[in-house]
């Protein structure tokens, strides 16, 4: 062990390897010119064929050595893992999680701002109703977030995209408007959306159009 411990700190595992295969060719050396003797060569003759054996193990075997796996500091330099992932930015890019689906709109977000400011205009010019236009925006800004998480708790729950967007108008009403037409509060707005942000299909808006399929008042079977 000390020997070992020597030859790494003068020339590191190559060193140590390299008087290892020389020690060892000497031992092979004299054993087989004692062998050779004792089967009744002559010292020369045997002399000669433990330097070729010896010759043939070095060359060899010699390579051989540097793939045991031998105690001591590694010949490899340390990469610290924040160091790795910071190199290879792939290792720790994360996948996606499994089963979760991007769900598609039943319409693009245009077509729906359209239809919403339709709705709430026609409320405005037939009541004559002033509202700012800061306030006008957002509160169809609140609709439009509210309709596409209700309209994508529907589909998750396995509502036909085809009924969802034939009673569309029938759901905007039931979200947004009272009795008579006329359009829900701003801050009423702000309570749907903590609700849904909480949780989208215990909120209220969504059990409210959870009692108006169920009672058939929007037609989601037929």
């Amino acid at each position: 062990m000390l020997f070992y411990l020597l030859c790494l700190s003068i020339g590191g595992i190559s060193f140590f390897i390299d008087v290892l295969s020389k020690v060892a060719g000497f031992i092979g050396v004299k054993a087989l010119s004692l062998l050779f003797s004792k089967m009744g060569c002559s010292s020369a003759l045997a002399f000669v064929i433990g330097c070729a054996f010896r010759a043939l193990v070095t060359t060899e075997a010699s390579p051989s050595l540097a793939h045991w796996m031998l105690p001591g500091p590694s010949h490899q330099p340390h990469v610290a893992e924040e160091d790795y992932l910071r190199d290879h930015p792939v290792a720790h890019r994360s996948a996606p999680p499994v089963g979760l689906e991007v769900i598609k709109p039943v319409i693009e977000d245009g077509q729906r701002y359209d239809e919403l400011e339709g709705r709430l205009n026609r409320h405005l010019l037939e009541n004559s109703d002033q509202i700012s236009t800061t306030a006008y925006h957002d509160l169809v800004d609140k609709q439009h977030i509210i309709e596409k998480s209700i309209e994508e708790e529907l589909l998750h729950d396995e509502y036909s995209r085809d009924r969802i967007y034939t009673n569309r108008y029938e759901i905007r009403e039931c979200l947004f408007y009272k009795k008579g037409g006329v359009p829900l509060k701003e801050k009423t707005l702000d309570l749907y959306l903590k609700e849904i942000q909480r949780n989208p299909s215990h909120s209220i808006p969504y059990r409210k159009i959870q009692k108006k399929i169920k009672s058939f008042k929007i037609d989601f079977f037929f």
